[in-house]
């Protein structure tokens, strides 16, 4: 039996030039290439495709771009400095490189010999020299009734909370008096209030591992809030990582996990690409680099400079995505603790329980 481990982005067996995945002879490829611009990918995800491929760009932003692969699995192109993901590559670039002014929406990809071209443009995707990047929360085994575990864990729900505010609290908090920033409309303040009874709600099925129950508490969380990647979905696929994270070998929340995971897959289909995407990954244990290491942290007990560190690095990603995710994380982790409620009650501030929570 081969032996988990939770990272395996650095191991020779794992790169994308190994003769079981893209394809290890480009050599001719490249060097008769006349392209302009040729960046080489360092990392790929565990979700990436791995056989010859063609796409279409979906979206581009400065540092990342989003392709279409096939029947509409979304594939992430990210800068060199940004965090793994499951379903991603990560690609040295220039300084000052802009993706925007290389590629557009709707440019047709074509992936031959791990080399990715763009049609009509200038720029080329050496995949084959990429580290694959997995990572397996499920090893982790967190049990909140660890002393080390449970302290951990309470020192990321403060860190959420109190931690210098380079970063935005949850979204789901507006409304509570403690997000100012985020309580400038009334919108807001209702789709919060929204996410907070549903969150609770989720909580309290899943620590019964009711996975019908919570399948309707997801519902109200799916898709609520703007942007690409809603604070609902958010929450929810950091709800997941602490589900996955503590389930263990334990056969009644494996058999919630699967449960819950095949529903949600359904109800996924309210909301937009790029969150459905995540939330998919989500579903078959696989989260974002950060999101994970936080979840590694608490597991084993890290002290107070480590963990300071990792949430506050989970908390940077976006606006109140990171947020978001790391609220819903904790919230996981609690659901199936010894005390759910008692867990709950210390995730949750003051302004939750004076909002009616």
């Amino acid at each position: 039996m081969r032996q988990r481990r939770i990272y395996n982005h650095q191991s020779a067996e794992g790169a994308l030039s190994d003769n079981s995945i893209l394809g290890r002879s480009c050599t001719a490829a490249l060097s008769g290439s006349t392209t302009k611009v040729l960046l080489r990918a360092i990392s790929a995800g565990v979700e990436v495709p791995t056989s010859p491929f063609h796409a279409t760009v979906h979206s581009v932003f400065v540092r990342a771009f989003n392709f279409s692969v096939g029947s509409g699995t979304l594939v992430t192109v990210l800068s060199y400095e940004q965090q793994n993901l499951p379903r991603a590559f990560r690609v040295e670039t220039p300084g000052g490189f802009d993706f925007r002014s290389r590629i557009r929406v709707g440019q047709q990809v074509v992936c031959d010999c791990g080399v990715a071209l763009f049609a009509g443009g200038d720029l080329e995707i050496d995949l084959t020299t990429a580290q694959r990047w997995y990572v397996d929360v499920g090893a982790l085994h967190c049990d909140l009734r660890d002393a080390g575990a449970y302290q951990a864990w309470l020192a990321a729900v403060s860190e959420l909370f109190t931690a210098p505010r380079t970063h935005r609290l949850p979204a789901m908090l507006a409304g509570t008096g403690t997000t100012p920033s985020l309580e400038r409309t009334d919108v807001a303040r209702l789709l919060a209030r929204r996410g907070r009874h549903a969150t609770k709600a989720l909580s309290a099925a899943t620590s019964q591992r009711d996975a019908h129950r919570a399948l309707r508490a997801a519902s109200r969380l799916v898709g609520l809030g703007p942007g690409l990647t809603p604070s609902g979905d958010d929450l929810l696929v950091g709800f997941l990582a602490g589900l996955w994270s503590s389930a263990g070998r334990d056969r009644q929340r494996l058999a919630f996990l699967d449960q819950f995971g095949g529903g949600l897959s359904r109800l996924a289909d309210g909301t937009g690409e790029v969150s459905r995407a995540y939330i998919a990954s989500a579903i078959c244990g696989h989260f974002s680099e950060r999101l994970a290491l936080l979840a590694g942290a608490i597991a084993r007990g890290a002290q107070a400079p480590e963990l300071r560190a990792v949430t506050q690095a989970a908390l940077e990603v976006g606006a109140t995505s990171g947020a978001d995710g790391v609220l819903g994380l904790l919230a996981g982790l609690a659901a199936w603790s010894p005390r759910p409620d008692v867990a709950l009650t210390a995730l949750l501030p003051q302004g939750w329980r004076c909002a009616g929570l």
